[in-house]
């Protein structure tokens, strides 16, 4: 019998980012829809455009989430 190949085992790829509509993003943040347009015209949360459509990457809620919630760990 051969023996076994040595070759290094591929690494999985970490999964991409869901894109979350903007009135999802919104609910996830539990904001009015007034603070939500300030965050996003401030850059503070991301949007990512595909087409006409306009997304938010869940990373970037949570992320978002863990910085300014109380009670998030």
């Amino acid at each position: 019998m051969p023996p076994a190949s040595r070759r290094p085992r591929a690494r999985p790829h970490p999964a991409p980012p869901q894109l979350i509509p903007l009135e999802e993003a919104q609910r996830w943040l539990g904001v009015s829809s007034e603070t939500f347009a300030r965050l996003l015209c401030t850059g503070q949360l991301p949007v990512v455009h595909v087409g006409r459509k306009a997304r938010i990457a869940d990373t970037a809620l949570l992320a978002w989430l863990a910085a300014h919630s109380p009670f998030w760990p």
